[in-house]
């Protein structure tokens, strides 16, 4: 439930992390590798088709919609707290951001917590509300606590534009969640 990455890295996250290591050695061989599969280093996120064959069978209070460019989902928690994954996609199927509504402050820092606590995103905080990954996960992150809500998107940033926006990022304060 949530926007939430699994906790270990599929195959293609485990060549790049890989890659990207062996890039850090300064060696012409790999960074060839590297450049030829810098395009699978990014983070996934669904295609529609993929989205839909996940959720063939909803779950147990879980509601599911389908549009033409979104597929919002709803799920009712057990204390009857309501949480919506809306994903937007383009003409095309490929998913442009993902946005997890709560109903509750506890609710949304529990899910922004959980959200800033993947190193593998290596987040970056840019101010109040904006978070950045990594840049060869490529995700912004943005938050919007009055209205229990994050959403995050891609970026299409080259790296030197990328580098100037988080020279003055800081680590993100991950907000304390009362259970």
């Amino acid at each position: 439930m949530g926007l939430q990455p699994t906790r270990k890295p599929n195959v293609r996250q485990q060549w790049c992390i890989l890659f990207i290591s062996i890039y850090k050695m300064k060696s012409t061989i790999p960074f060839l590798l590297l450049a030829t599969l810098l395009a699978s280093c990014t983070f996934h996120f669904y295609t529609k088709k993929e989205l839909l064959k996940k959720h063939q069978q909803p779950e147990e209070n879980q509601t599911f919609i389908d549009s033409n460019n979104f597929v919002r989902i709803t799920n009712i928690g057990k204390t009857g707290q309501r949480v919506d994954d809306i994903f937007e996609f383009d003409n095309t199927g490929k998913q442009l951001k993902s946005t997890l509504i709560t109903t509750c402050t506890t609710c949304f820092n529990k899910y922004l917590t959980n959200m800033l606590s993947y190193k593998q995103y290596g987040w970056l905080q840019l101010n109040d509300t904006v978070f950045i990954s990594k840049y060869a996960l490529k995700t912004y992150l943005y938050t919007h606590p009055s209205q229990f809500t994050y959403q995050m998107s891609r970026h299409n940033l080259p790296r030197k534009a990328y580098k100037k926006l988080v020279a003055h990022a800081t680590k993100p304060v991950i907000p304390a969640v009362n259970n």
